[in-house]
């Protein structure tokens, strides 16, 4: 029977335009012993986030965009294989909707490979005694910093191989600014993460 309580923190620029479908996957999770903390806002994600972590009283933290729609067992699933595999954070693949599709795959889970390619999603079950918090500063990759930084921290985490979570993508969000949009931001959480 699993008791120990994941936080679910879910950040929304207004409470009454959120997806219906984003809470019921919430409602339908496998893994029961949950909380959800919803945080409101427009303009920077990562303080939303950070602030929600500071309400939260989980043992375990999942972040949750609200563009996000989670399958029944995403939660159990990535649960079972933190326990297994004795790591500080699981992730998993990802199905793309809207303006962009197909399947966002992961891999197993290694530091070097990680210093030059992000595959690990923010929808992801972490630690919580090991969550650094996110940086203000980085606007995009902010999934790609995060575990770069839990990474220079030691912590080590282990790949769900299936689709738990599938994304919403609409004209407009930071996801589809472009190839440029997105090399600038790889380039600055690099040089942000030297010493790795």
């Amino acid at each position: 029977m699993h008791t120990e309580l994941i936080s679910i923190i879910l950040c929304t620029r207004d409470k009454n335009l959120l997806n219906p479908l984003v809470l019921k996957s919430i409602n339908e999770q496998t893994y029961s012993v949950t909380e959800l903390i919803i945080e409101e806002g427009v303009g920077n994600n990562n303080i939303l986030r950070n602030r929600g972590f500071e309400k939260s009283n989980g043992v375990y933290i999942f972040f949750l965009d609200e563009d996000c729609i989670l399958h029944p067992n995403c939660l159990l699933l990535l649960y079972e294989q933190l326990m297994k595999c004795i790591v500080d954070f699981t992730y998993c693949n990802y199905e793309r909707t809207g303006e962009l599709s197909g399947i966002q795959k992961g891999k197993n889970f290694d530091v070097e490979t990680l210093k030059h390619m992000n595959y690990i999603s923010t929808m992801s079950l972490i630690k919580r005694s090991i969550f650094p918090g996110f940086d203000p500063a980085i606007k995009r990759l902010q999934d790609f910093d995060l575990f770069l930084t839990i990474c220079e921290n030691g912590y080590k985490g282990a790949w769900v191989d299936q689709c738990l979570f599938t994304a919403i993508y609409k004209k407009g969000d930071i996801s589809t600014k472009g190839i440029d949009d997105w090399l600038a931001w790889v380039n600055i959480v690099k040089n942000k993460h030297k010493l790795l």
